[in-house]
């Protein structure tokens, strides 16, 4: 790493989650001197930090629990590209099933593909502040403890997933449901370790009897409880996605709240089913997610919003650049409220809505892209192009136009979405 004194790059991705992984590994592989900026001591997100092991929107998501050749096979995947290369990567050391991946593992081989395709990467940073004149943003304001660093750039990627460089450089935006800026909420993993599955015990309907007699508290859901796999195999592992918490994840003092209520509640479905199964006499519980992860936060004004209508009509652009293969999964803005808020879109497998270069692109600010959750969408279509597949989808849009922009002395504004494509699809992207 430079000193600090001199920190000078091509491209400076802000979030390290699965969207800038993605873009700063598809950025550093065309060439472009590029910058990774994490806040957490690993890259992942909400895969590794939030312990979300289910990569949404590889595949269509109904087959996502299934092993066959068109979920098992990424050559029959719907996003490709760097999803390919982590899918290989990970298989090495047994780390994916799929779609299904082991975040532990996960955690080293992201640093070796920092390391093989040259890109820098500063752990435990936050993004502070953004220096923007004439619609341009200069440098970034970090901060390491009480380190603070500067870093100059010509292209810069948002993909802290809650916008936090858009709103910092005057992206103009809005919270949440364009009503009322309620969001949709957030979620706690944890692992229960020696869990012993009996059939006869239907574990999500047993949480589900117990919300409605008021035996859990108001946050707890069936959710989503699979087996884990490491190494290839099911292990005695229980991967619970079982809490959702409501409110902002930009103000300190209601996250702080979240994060408390949700380990709290986390804890109390555990003990409820120790105590009531006996799939889980013999259970501890094994690890809780480093925090809770928010599904919604801000909607930037980008060139163009994806909306519920280009989910559910499949939309095709001039100017595709990635693939969406998600639904409209919106939960419930209502506390304690289980269920959605809109009618369910599940695509069948090979179909697919297309996310357009415009998406990427904010209105007001010219050497900036969004990846991952910051990409132009309402509240509607944000609840589709929010997961995770379609944030490797996105970030390797954004690092792969970030370099071409830098090679060809562009903004990225100016960028023709044709070169662009082309790029995408010498890399192995299916548009």
């Amino acid at each position: 790493m430079p000193n600090k004194a001199a920190l000078n790059y091509d491209v400076v991705v802000i979030g390290g989650g699965m969207a800038g992984l993605t873009a700063a590994l598809s950025s550093g592989s065309n060439g472009a001197k590029t910058l990774l900026v994490e806040r957490h001591p690993y890259c992942g997100g909400a895969f590794t930090a939030g312990m979300v092991l289910h990569i949404a929107a590889l595949v269509d998501h109904r087959r996502i629990g299934r092993h066959d050749e068109m979920t098992l096979d990424p050559k029959n995947w719907i996003v490709r590209g760097l999803a390919c290369e982590y899918h290989k990567r990970l298989s090495q050391y047994g780390a994916a099933l799929g779609p299904h991946w082991d975040h532990e593992p996960a955690k080293v081989i992201f640093d070796q593909m920092l390391n093989d395709y040259g890109v820098d990467v500063l752990y435990g940073t936050q993004f502070y502040s953004a220096d923007v004149h004439h619609n341009q943003i200069d440098s970034v304001e970090l901060i390491y403890r009480t380190t603070k660093l500067t870093v100059t750039g010509k292209t810069f990627i948002d993909a802290s997933g809650d916008g936090d460089l858009g709103a910092e450089a005057g992206v103009e935006f809005h919270f949440g449901r364009e009503s009322d800026g309620k969001m949709s909420p957030g979620t706690l993993s944890y692992m229960v370790a020696d869990y012993t599955p009996d059939p006869d015990e239907p574990i999500k309907k047993m949480i589900v009897e117990a919300i409605e007699k008021g035996e859990l508290p108001e946050g707890a859901i069936p959710g989503i409880i699979d087996i884990r796999y490491s190494e290839g195999k099911k292990r005695n592992e229980l991967w619970c996605s079982a809490v959702r918490q409501w409110g902002n994840y930009t103000d300190p003092i209601e996250y702080s709240r979240m994060e408390s209520r949700g380990r709290s509640i986390g804890w109390e479905i555990f003990r409820f089913l120790k105590k009531n199964t006996k799939s889980f006499r013999d259970a501890y519980l094994g690890s809780i997610g480093q925090q809770i992860w928010p599904r919604e936060g801000r909607h930037f004004k980008t060139e163009y919003q994806i909306n519920a209508s280009d989910v559910r009509g499949e939309s095709r652009f001039d100017d595709v650049i990635a693939r969406g293969a998600f639904y409209l999964d919106l939960h419930s803005v209502t506390p304690g409220t289980l269920g959605w808020d809109i009618d369910e879109h599940r695509p069948v497998m090979d179909t697919y809505f297309e996310i357009p270069y415009r998406a990427l692109l904010p209105e007001g600010v010219d050497n900036l892209l969004f990846a991952g959750r910051t990409v132009g969408a309402d509240h509607e279509g944000h609840s589709a192009t929010r997961v995770m597949g379609t944030g490797i989808a996105t970030g390797e849009a954004a690092g792969t136009a970030s370099a071409l922009a830098v090679k060809t002395s562009r903004r990225v504004n100016e960028l023709d979405a044709k070169l662009l494509q082309q790029r995408l699809r010498e890399q192995g992207v299916i548009i």
